[in-house]
């Protein structure tokens, strides 16, 4: 209920599943991908979200700045389908504008909300330490509530550090992928198709939930939503390459195609 009311609000749902890579103590990877839409995790998501905002709109009440969270409508209508889809997906988040801190309440678009701050994650998020000091200045907890030069201030001396640390987060995931695939050259993925550029195509691993180059052989020209089997040419961990070669096609694919493999 709670998710429909946001959607209804004009919320966007990418059902994207998760990529995660955990390195074991004895240097072996293990690559997992988790599916965000599993009751649990919806489950878990709502009332996260719906505590972020309720924080936000008491904040709002009570007049104390704080970090908000805001994000503009997309540069274009998106429409989700009930299934998840990573043509539609990949498709859509180009349209989408970035998002920003803010010390003053305003919309966020993709999550359908008026006002949106995140309190709930104060050990790993310092922006959730400083909304939550502000919260106890509202309860009328002994807590003196930073004013908006102050927050300024300090998202000027975390918002670079906090792309950074985003940044790294990302980068450690893909290397540590690739550095799993180095070990798996000789094993096939299912792919899809998500957008043929003049000189390659870009493909969704489902197995990886992981975008990445695939080079074809003169002649093949794949388009957007078509599934062949892929293998790995080429992984570098420390050049951040991966490139991908095509195997076969599928066999819904006409002739034409497959003439060229």
């Amino acid at each position: 209920a709670l998710r429909q009311r946001r959607i209804d609000n004009g919320a966007i749902i990418f059902k994207d599943p998760e990529l995660a890579v955990h390195v074991h103590e004895d240097k072996t990877i293990e690559v997992t991908v988790r599916d965000r839409e599993a009751s649990s995790q919806i489950l878990v998501s709502e009332f996260m979200i719906l505590a972020n905002s309720l924080f936000a709109s008491f904040l709002l009440e009570k007049g104390i700045p704080a970090l908000f969270r805001t994000q503009p409508p997309p540069a274009e209508k998106i429409q989700i389908g009930e299934e998840y889809d990573p043509v539609e997906s990949y498709r859509s988040k180009k349209s989408l504008v970035k998002g920003d801190i803010i010390t003053k309440g305003a919309p966020h678009a993709t999550l359908g909300l008026l006002a949106y701050t995140t309190a709930t994650s104060p050990l790993r998020r310092y922006t959730d330490l400083v909304v939550q000091r502000q919260l106890r200045a509202g309860l009328g907890l002994p807590e003196s509530p930073l004013d908006e030069r102050e927050l300024e201030r300090i998202l000027g001396e975390i918002s670079f550090r906090m792309d950074q640390a985003s940044l790294m987060e990302r980068e450690r995931t893909r290397y540590f992928l690739l550095k799993y695939l180095t070990q798996k050259k000789h094993v096939d993925f299912e792919a899809t198709v998500l957008h043929r550029f003049p000189r390659f195509h870009l493909v969704y691993v489902k197995e990886l939930a992981h975008r990445a180059v695939l080079r074809t052989p003169p002649g093949v020209n794949l388009n957007p939503h078509d599934r062949a089997i892929v293998r790995v040419e080429k992984v570098a961990p420390r050049e951040d390459k991966l490139i991908l070669s095509l195997v076969d096609l599928l066999p819904e694919y006409n002739q034409t195609s497959r003439a060229g493999l």
